[in-house]
Formats: structure tokens, sequence, C-alpha cells
């Protein structure tokens, strides 16, 4: 049988693999997606979790318009950037972590009720020195080879597949252990590393800066092996204001971090670098160990002396996102966060063992940090499990409206299945179910700009197992039980990303 026009053009033009072409003729990723927007339930080639995450990628998806069941409102206009971990065509050997893959960025560029799609690796120098080798060679998160090619700087091993924001007139794709890498945000061709000033040149920079109201960008990055915590206030015009060099032995693994109007917040989970364990064979994963009997840390800096005004402890856990941070004149601070139980998390990733299995969940928490205490005050805001905790001014503590957004876990799979919006002073939870056979990506709230503060939109990609699909979804964010607004299927599944951002400025 002659093979439709669309899937001929998209595997002469990509010449992608079984996997990359699966989805095109499809139609919707559940039955229960399809029953909300009036898509056909004609599924694609079934595809299992370890392929999902094994879909091998070309250097660059060039930018197509989607296809578009529902209606996107025309004032949803501007870009949604997306990054996450994924596996190059061609080459012989793979990865064994799901941190592990090089960044590819995908762009959904949206206006006048449509939205088109474009995907890019980021060319750092870890991708431009195995582009001659045709083979991963260097170490990265939890893979060391045997001939492993000697690093000198961080940035030889930057993957840049953590996160993607716009800030200032950057656009730059973020890990955790090295620089921000700058990207064209047009064609999203890479332009190098940022660098803030020399004495900082390939110095970590966190995958999770967070803006604050006046326009500016806080950050840190953690330098384990020196023991140092590294400080970074940018301006809105994208030039470095102050950066400070903080004195942190034995500091836990830190992967994100929370901002109220007076203060920076990290939660840092008995997670540490050990250096004894640090060797040309083990992996910077290898290098940590958990200490089960050891209290999480919380640091209250100020930030206008970049100084530790206060610390705190509360019993173990392991922390991957903090959501909102609210604190009040008398100096207590709330603090949302996703919690697991421990570190164990990190060894659920190999690729070579992933499989749909229940496991431990992370659970929405609240902390309340009160100032004449060193000990905090942990409460489960409630027992439905989830991650990638959303808030619309996560970054300033104090939202108009006390509401965050996660995704949901199903609890016999531990996969990705629900979409979750909760109000934050009562805890009634606003759910869409996305059905089995689903795994979804972080989903992100995008305000109205013709409403601000009071509506928007949460937009996020799912991926369904059973069609070998990857769909973008939109709702509304304050009413998600309603199902989906819009949806438009990918013209090739995709691998899972990671985070994202969306800016009004059209690139």
């Amino acid at each position: 049988m002659k093979k439709p026009l669309k899937q001929q053009n998209l595997e002469q033009n990509s010449k992608l693999d079984r996997r990359q072409a699966l989805g095109l003729l499809g139609a919707a990723g559940t039955v229960q997606i399809a029953s909300h927007v009036g898509l056909s339930a004609a599924f694609a080639d079934p595809l299992t979790l370890s392929e999902l995450f094994d879909i091998r990628l070309p250097n660059h998806i060039d930018e197509q318009p989607l296809k578009i069941y529902g209606k996107i409102p025309p004032s949803l206009h501007g870009t949604y950037y997306k990054v996450g971990p994924a596996l190059r065509a061609g080459f012989p050997n793979a990865y064994r972590h799901l941190f592990d893959g090089d960044g590819f960025v995908q762009l959904f560029r949206f206006g006048s009720g449509t939205v088109s799609h474009a995907g890019r690796f980021v060319a750092t120098s870890k991708y431009q020195s195995e582009t001659k080798l045709q083979r991963y060679s260097l170490p990265t998160f939890a893979t060391v080879f045997e001939d492993a090619t000697p690093i000198k700087t961080p940035d030889d091993i930057n993957v840049a597949n953590t996160n993607i924001i716009v800030h200032g007139d950057r656009t730059m794709a973020l890990w955790e252990g090295a620089s921000a890498w700058q990207l064209d945000p047009q064609t999203l061709s890479s332009m190098g590393p940022v660098d803030w000033k020399k004495s900082l040149t390939h110095a970590p920079f966190s995958a999770h800066p967070r803006p604050d109201r006046d326009g500016s960008l806080w950050n840190f990055g953690h330098v384990p092996w020196a023991g140092k915590l590294i400080l970074y206030h940018i301006g809105h015009d994208g030039l470095l204001k102050r950066s400070a060099i903080l004195n942190a032995p034995e500091t836990g693994m830190v992967h994100d971090f929370a901002v109220t109007d007076r203060s920076l917040i990290l939660v840092i989970p008995p997670f540490r670098y050990d250096p004894h364990r640090a060797d040309h064979s083990s992996s910077f994963l290898d290098m940590h160990r958990w200490h089960e009997a050891q209290p999480v840390e919380i640091l209250v800096i100020d930030k206008s002396s970049f100084e530790i005004r206060r610390r705190h402890q509360i019993n173990p856990g392991f922390h991957f996102h903090l959501g909102a941070a609210r604190e009040f004149s008398d100096g207590t601070i709330e603090l949302d966060m996703c919690q697991n139980r421990d570190a164990s998390v990190l060894q659920n990733l190999f690729l070579d063992q992933l499989t749909a299995r229940p496991g431990a969940q992370p659970l929405q928490k609240q902390v309340l940090l009160r100032p004449i205490s060193t000990t905090g005050t942990v409460q489960t805001i409630h027992e439905r499990p989830r991650k990638f905790p959303h808030s619309p001014l996560a970054h300033t503590g104090q939202p108009d409206r006390p509401y965050g957004w996660s995704i949901g876990l199903d609890p016999k799979t531990g996969l990705f299945r629900f979409a979750q919006g909760i109000d934050m002073a009562t805890g009634k939870v606003d759910q869409f179910d996305y059905g089995e056979g689903t795994y979804l990506e972080e989903h992100i709230f995008v305000p109205d700009p013709q409403n601000a503060g009071n509506s928007g939109w949460l937009i996020g990609l799912h991926h369904s197992i059973n069609a070998g699909t990857t769909q973008l979804s939109v709702f509304n964010a304050f009413q998600l039980s309603d199902g989906p607004i819009a949806t438009a299927r990918l013209n090739q599944a995709m691998p899972p990303g990671l985070h994202g951002s969306f800016t009004t400025t059209q690139a």
C-alpha cells in the first residue's frame, strides 16, 4: 500500500526511523481526549515506555504548522519553548540515565489561533565534540564511558537539557553544572555560553532561575567539589548586577530554590557529595551518598546582602522542585514543594530499567518557617502524588490568586497522568484525567494578557504510549476538569522533555 504523502515527506526530509515517524496516522492520544475535542480514535503503532524514551532525533526538525482540534484563543500569542534530554540519530551507543541525553529544544509558535512546531539540538561544546566522533564519549550526570574523553571545564560536558528561559535579550538553555547556553530565538541555533563575568566563566548556573517583580533574575550555582554556592542577580537588561560565592561545605544536591520579596530560600537535602567517591570511573551521581539520619537544611538568604540570615531543619526528604514561597511581615515564610521520601528516585530513572510501575510517590507539602524557630513545620497539602509545581507568581510569593498547578501520578503505574490545579487556600483540587497509557510533561500557566492575574491557560505536552503520538494541549487554567479547549498533534512522536517557558515576545 502506498504511504500517505505526509509520512513520505517526513521520512524523506528528516530520515527518521519507525519510532520517529509514529503518530502520523493516529488522531488522538487517548479516547478521553478525543471525547473532549472531537477527535477520532484511530491510533498509530503503540510504543512501550522504554521505546518512548529511546526515540532518536535528527539534528533539527523544520518548522511546520500543526493541525488544531478545538480552538486556540486568539489572545494566546507568543512562543512556548521546551527542552529535554534526547538521544541522537545515528549514534551507535546510548546513555544509561534519563537525565543524560543532549538538550533538544522545541519551539511552539502561537499566533492568530494557529500554532507551529520546530526543534533543534543545542550545539554545546560537548555536542560538537561528539558530532566529530559520531558517538557518545563524554561523561554525564549518571554515565561514564570506559574510553571517556578528558575534560578541562564543566562546559566540556554541558548538555543544556533541563530548562529554557527568555530573559533580557537572551534565550538560554540551562543545565545544572555549567554555563547557560544562548540560542537564537528564531532558528534555535546555538550562539555559545553566556559569560556573566570573567571570574565566573564556565561556572555552574542552575537550571531554575527565578524572575522577580522588577524584571530582574535570581539564580544560584552549586559547586560541591569546591564546597561553594554561587549567587547571581541579573538585571532586567540581562547584565549581571551582583554575584557572591558562599562557603557551603558538605552541601547536598540542590536542584531548585524559591524567592520572596526579601529572601532567597535554598532547600538542601541530605544527598551529599562525597569526595572519597570521586574518581575517573564514577559518574557525578555515583559521587553522592544519601544520609538517611540527617535532616534537610533550609537556608534563608537576605537578597540585599547575600548573607545567610536564618537556618532551619526539617525531617529527611528529597526535593526536585519548589512551588511558591510567601514571606509575611513578621518574617514567617510559607513554602510549597514536592517531596520524595529519599533520593532513590534518581536510581529509578535508568533507561534500561524504565517500566510502568508504582513506587514511592512525591507529595505536595507546605513548610512553615518561623523566624523564632530553627525547626520547620511540614504539612501535607493533599495526598495526591504530583510533580512539577507551577504558580502564577512562584517567584514573588504573593500571587493575586493563591493557586498552583502540577501534574499528577497514577498510583497504580507511576506514570504522569493527570493535569491538576489546586486552590492553595482551601486544598480543593481541579483535575483532568488524560487516561491510561499516557505520560504527561510539565504543564505551565500562561496568563491572559486581556485579563492578567485572573484568567489564563494551562499548556503542556503529553504522550500516548498506546497510540505512539505526542500532543500539545491547551486548557482554561481554572477549569481543567472541562478538558482541553484545543489540542494539536505533533507530526512525529517525541521523547519526553523537562521544563519550558512561554514568552509573549515573538521569536
